[in-house]
């Protein structure tokens, strides 16, 4: 609780790298108070980043909501737009952020802290989906288009668990069933389908076989 405080302070400090055989090592610039913000009488929620803040030997990097490289604040994965740069600016000291809190009627702090990552510009990196299912069976589905010179292939998208559907470039569609995948023992050959129409759903052609 910070009821009853007119002045908030934040102090943070760090290690000195240590690298192989006990050598001093550079580090990254990484700490950051994750979106700070206190709640007033009123349950208001006002972020510390929205507050005049006085910086004693901590390095404000590029301001707010910005990692020290020019990128995104991120802490654990999570990203923390109204984040506080907390950096001492020299190590072997403390690094202090004092905020006034006259007038707020402030009861509570809550804030995050931690290093961020990854550092700097994040438009090049690769992203990543992640899903969590039940059950006791899971398909993954893969297209893989080989070409030279100009992919055909707009996009791939799972219709159902026996169902892709293809999209061209050229509008046309492609549909690939695979069929008798739960019954292995019972039918061991596996049938798929491909059926392609025009961007009109006109049938251009359609393929049908067995795989041993």
């Amino acid at each position: 609780t910070v009821e009853g405080i007119r002045s908030l302070e934040l102090a943070v400090s760090v290690e000195k790298g240590i690298g192989e055989h006990g050598v001093s090592k550079s580090f990254e610039k990484t700490v950051f108070w994750g979106d700070p913000y206190i709640k007033n009488t009123a349950g208001e929620q006002i972020y510390l980043a929205d507050l005049p803040l006085v910086l004693e030997n901590t390095d404000s990097g590029n301001g707010i909501g910005v990692d020290y490289y020019g990128g995104p604040v991120k802490i654990a994965a999570k990203a923390f737009p109204h984040a506080v740069p907390a950096e001492p600016q020299f190590q072997n000291q403390e690094g202090v952020i004092r905020v006034d809190l006259t007038g707020l009627e402030a009861v509570r702090l809550v804030a995050s802290i931690g290093g961020d990552y990854p550092l700097g510009d994040e438009s090049s990196r690769r992203k990543l989906l992640s899903s969590r299912f039940r059950g006791t069976s899971v398909r993954f589905v893969s297209v893989i288009e080989p070409y030279e010179h100009q992919a055909m292939i707009i996009s791939a998208t799972a219709q159902s668990a026996d169902e892709i559907r293809v999209e061209l470039t050229d509008g046309r569609i492609q549909t690939i069933r695979v069929g008798a995948l739960e019954n292995r023992e019972e039918a061991p050959d596996l049938e798929v389908e491909l059926i392609e129409t025009d961007a009109e759903g006109k049938l251009l052609r359609e393929e049908n076989t067995v795989i041993n």
